[in-house]
């Protein structure tokens, strides 16, 4: 199923964007966890030419208009609005699909062709192929060992709705992860397996 993915997206006469749902799966919710950020990755011809990674609440604060929230989000959470954060809230991830979607085009005019959910386990996985990954922006060195913990410690870390600093690092994560996969002689079939590991625990 992956390789008629692939083949899919390398067959698009037209570029390609998808939205990619940054979940934490530490912070569950009925689709796999709370989306703190998201990515538009844009492919042409097969290869990936641009991506954009921004913090959810950067869309949420332009969506215009009220939408009703399900009544557990409301009871629960205590959210007296619905938005692109709350999306995943349905255990059918084609439902939570369209309604991310929806919300993307609301918020930013943004219609994507696709939809993705990637949790921090899924790049705990990749980290555990690719190996350590250095970020710059924060002199940090990241490994599938304290991922979690950095990811926690920068996305609460003089946290506020709005604030940058969780889509900077998993801008930051997602960036050297694309530029290890250029730079280092990685086993392919290591990475392989991550990627077949994170779609079988979907």
């Amino acid at each position: 199923p992956a390789i008629e993915i692939f083949s899919w997206i390398a067959s698009q006469p037209k570029p390609l964007r998808l939205l990619v749902l940054l979940q934490n799966n530490a912070e569950l919710r009925p689709g796999g966890g709370f989306i703190g950020s998201f990515a538009i990755l844009t492919f042409s011809q097969g290869q990936l030419a641009e991506f954009n990674i921004q913090d959810v609440y950067s869309a949420d604060g332009q969506l215009k208009g009220y939408v009703e929230p399900p009544k557990p989000i409301k009871e629960i959470v205590g959210e007296q609005g619905w938005y692109l954060r709350d999306s995943n809230w349905s255990p059918d991830f084609p439902t939570n699909a369209k309604t991310a979607s929806w919300f993307l085009e609301k918020s930013i005019g943004i219609k994507p062709d696709g939809v993705v959910g990637f949790t921090l386990e899924a790049a705990k996985n990749l980290l555990e192929a690719v190996g350590e990954v250095y970020l710059p922006d924060f002199n940090e060195k990241i490994v599938a060992e304290n991922l979690f913990a950095k990811a926690e410690f920068y996305s609460e870390k003089n946290f506020f709705p709005g604030s940058t600093q969780k889509a900077s690092f998993l801008g930051s994560l997602f960036q050297q992860l694309l530029l290890g996969f250029e730079e280092k002689n990685l086993n392919p079939s290591a990475v392989g397996q991550a990627i077949f590991k994170s779609l079988n625990q979907k």
